[in-house]
C-alpha cells in the first residue's frame, strides 16, 4: 500500500509539472506587445457583447448588440435606439488597449481554468468589419489585468490594464439616461394638466404665480418650484419603441409643459406622461421625440397626482 502511495503521488507530482510548463509565459513579459485588436476602429461596424456564460448556467446571459449607423451609434438589441458615442468609444478604447505578450496558456486545456472557453467565459465580445468578424473571449481576472484569447487560435495571454467588468454587458450602459434635465430658474412658464385640473404657473421674479392671477400670496411658491424641479429632472429606464400602442395610454391626458427664452427666442417644449406596465413603470413620450420610453413612476407621479394644493385659489376639479 504504501509503494502504491508513492507512485501517485509521483504521478501527481508529474502532473502538476507538466501543467506548470503548459502554462508558464513563454519569454516573460519583455515580448513585444501586440494588439488584440488590429483593425482600426472607424472600420468596426458592429460589436456584441455577451455577459458572463457557463454550461452549468440556467439563465440566459445578457447581450449587447451595437451597431454603427450614418449618425453615429446605435443598439441594434434595442429595436435601434440611439447609442451614447462617449460611452462607445470608451468601450472601443478599452478592446483596442488589449495586448498580448506571451502565452499564458497554449492548450485548449487551459481553456476552461482561465476561463476563456466558447462555453465558458467573463465576457464574449464580436467585432465585425467588411473583412469578417474577430471573436474575443475575456476571462478570468488575474491582478490588474486579465486573461484573453482570440477566437481563432488556442493561445491565451494576460492584459494588463482592463479588467472583463470594465466591459459592460448591459444595454442601459450605452445609452444616455438623461432624458430631461431642465433648472428652474431657466424656465418661463410651466404648466400641469391631469384629471385633478389645468394650471400653467409663470415667474415673476423670483417666484411662481399662477397665471392669470394678481394675488402672489395665492401661490405657494417654494412648493411650486418644487413640483417643476421634479418634473424637470426625468431619466430613461428602458426605451420602448417608436409605435404607440393603446396600452401605453399616450392620450394627452396627463400634460407637462413649459417655455423658455433664450436670445430673445422663446421656445415651448413638454411630455406627455402614459400609463404604467406591468414593472409599475410609466410610459413617457417628448414633443419632437419618435422614441416612446419607460420612466421610473417616482420621477413623473407628481405629474399624474398632484391636486395642485399649494394653489390656495385653485378651483375643484368637476
Amino acid at each position: 500500500m504504501i509503494s502504491l502511495n508513492k507512485i501517485l503521488s509521483a504521478v501527481l507530482a508529474v502532473q502538476v509539472v507538466l501543467a506548470a510548463i503548459t502554462w508558464l509565459p513563454r519569454g516573460g513579459d519583455n515580448s513585444e506587445p501586440t494588439p488584440f485588436v488590429a483593425t482600426e476602429t472607424e472600420g468596426i461596424t458592429r460589436i456584441v457583447v455577451v455577459g458572463r456564460t457557463s454550461p452549468d448556467q440556467e439563465a440566459e446571459p445578457d447581450q449587447v448588440t451595437l451597431s454603427r449607423t450614418d449618425t453615429g451609434w446605435a443598439l441594434e438589441s434595442l429595436a435601434g435606439y440611439p447609442a451614447d458615442a462617449t460611452k462607445v468609444d470608451e468601450l472601443l478604447d478599452n478592446l483596442t488597449s488589449l495586448m498580448a505578450r506571451s502565452p499564458t496558456g497554449t492548450t485548449a486545456a487551459s481553456h476552461y481554468p482561465l476561463q476563456v472557453a466558447d462555453d465558458t467565459f467573463t465576457r464574449k465580445i464580436t467585432l465585425s468589419t467588411e473583412e469578417g468578424d474577430q471573436v474575443l473571449y475575456l476571462g478570468a481576472a488575474t491582478g490588474s489585468g486579465m486573461h484573453v484569447r482570440d477566437g481563432s487560435s488556442q493561445d491565451v495571454y494576460t492584459s494588463r490594464g482592463v479588467s472583463a467588468w470594465s466591459i459592460a454587458d448591459q444595454e442601459r450602459r450605452y445609452f444616455d439616461t438623461k432624458y430631461l434635465e431642465h433648472s428652474a430658474e431657466d424656465i418661463d412658464s410651466f404648466r400641469v394638466r391631469n384629471s385633478h385640473g389645468d394650471h400653467t404657473l409663470v415667474r415673476v421674479g423670483e417666484d411662481w404665480q399662477e397665471e392669470g392671477s394678481e394675488d402672489p400670496a395665492a401661490t405657494d411658491s417654494a412648493e411650486a418650484a418644487s413640483l417643476i424641479r421634479t418634473l424637470m429632472n426625468v431619466r430613461v429606464d428602458t426605451p420602448v419603441g417608436q409605435d404607440g400602442l393603446p396600452q401605453h395610454g399616450l392620450d394627452g391626458s396627463v400634460r407637462v409643459e413649459w417655455t423658455v427664452t433664450e436670445d430673445e427666442t422663446t421656445t415651448s417644449h413638454g411630455y406627455t406622461v402614459g400609463a404604467t406596465n406591468s414593472d409599475g413603470k410609466r410610459y413617457v413620450q417628448s414633443d419632437g421625440d419618435a422614441w416612446i420610453i419607460e420612466v421610473l413612476d417616482s420621477s413623473v407621479s407628481r405629474a399624474v397626482d398632484t391636486e395642485f394644493g399649494f394653489l390656495s385659489a385653485a378651483p375643484e376639479a368637476p
